[in-house]
Order: structure tokens, then C-alpha cells, then sequence
């Protein structure tokens, strides 16, 4: 595609006026938005589609087909999902103690378990395993934080995955292909 017609597209994406939402036909859930009226081109075996009139600048969609709206971005509740957070989670630990670094404590540990349970290596285990522990736990408050907060909408991975799912249902999945990742 040249240059000039990406630059055209993208523009219409970012102006007021009429946008197509595209939503999943069995279920009503959120595909898809795009800019002017393209209705002729969404694959009615598997969407529907509505024609709506906003400003992407400062307006969204939120919501499915039938209980679904324009709204301002800063009416949106952000979204923090499990899977983020266990993510970011996992980085934590890593930063500290790298998948090898993890393997060659863990190696040492149990080397010297049959002969003697003191030494540099059991507090290195010990500093590990606290570590992770403490990491685990802010997570888990994390989570609890993003539950409790009006401002976000927080999806745990059952909550993530279904949300897929209704996109995708009805045969969808048959054209888009699977769903990447699991639960």
C-alpha cells in the first residue's frame, strides 16, 4: 500500500463522523471499529454492525451490540487484566533472579542437601524464596487493587478468556484462527 493511502486511512480513522462498530453476531461482542460506513464489506455470516456517529479524538465505544455506547475516553475505566499482572509479576522476579539464576541456586541448594543444611547457598535459597514470596503477595494485592478501583475494569484470566471467546463464537474462531495463549 503507498504511503499517501495509509496516510488517508489513518486520517479517517482520527476525524468525526460516521464509524462502522463491528460486533460478533451470536454474541454481540466488541470486534472492531472502523472509520466511515463500510457496512457492504463486514462479513455478515459471522458480524453485525452498526453505523455511529462520534469523534475517535476524544470518544469510544464501549460495550457489546445491544447495551454498547459511545462514551469519552476519560469516562472509560482503564483495564488491568490477570494475566498483565502476573506478567509483570514474573519480570519482578526475573530482574532479581533470572530462570538461570532460579536453576543454578535451586542446583546448588539441593547438591548440598544430603552432606549439610547451612552455608552461602541456603541463604541464597532462603533470600529466593523470600523474594518470590514477597513478589507473589504484592501481586495478589495488586489484583485485589484493580478488583476494588471504580477506575479500572479488572479481568482475571477466566474473565480475559471469555471475552475471546465471545468475540469469536459462532464459527468465527474458523476464520481468525485460535486463540493465542491459554488460561
Amino acid at each position: 500500500m503507498y504511503l499517501s493511502q495509509v496516510n488517508e486511512l489513518e486520517s479517517l480513522g482520527k476525524t468525526e463522523g460516521e464509524h462502522t462498530v463491528i460486533f460478533n453476531k451470536l454474541t454481540g461482542a466488541l470486534l472492531s471499529c472502523a472509520a466511515s460506513d463500510i457496512t457492504e464489506l463486514v462479513n455478515t455470516d459471522y458480524c453485525v454492525s452498526k453505523v455511529v456517529s462520534f469523534d475517535p479524538k476524544v470518544q469510544v465505544w464501549v460495550g457489546d451490540y445491544e447495551t454498547g455506547s459511545v462514551v469519552y475516553h476519560e469516562a472509560v475505566p482503564r483495564e488491568a487484566t490477570e494475566r498483565m499482572l502476573d506478567a509483570q509479576a514474573g519480570e519482578n522476579i526475573r530482574k532479581t533472579y533470572d530462570y538461570y539464576h532460579q536453576l543454578n541456586i535451586l542446583h546448588r541448594m539441593v547438591s548440598i542437601l544430603s552432606a549439610e543444611v547451612t552455608g552461602v547457598e541456603v541463604e541464597e535459597f532462603n533470600d529466593m524464596v523470600t523474594r518470590i514470596a514477597e513478589v507473589r503477595d504484592l501481586n495478589e494485592k495488586y489484583k485485589m487493587s484493580y478488583q476494588e478501583d471504580p477506575a479500572w475494569t479488572y479481568l482475571n484470566k477466566t474473565d480475559e478468556a471469555a471475552r475471546r471467546d465471545a468475540q469469536v463464537a459462532g464459527g468465527f474462531h474458523e476464520v481468525i484462527g485460535p486463540r493465542q495463549g491459554g488460561l
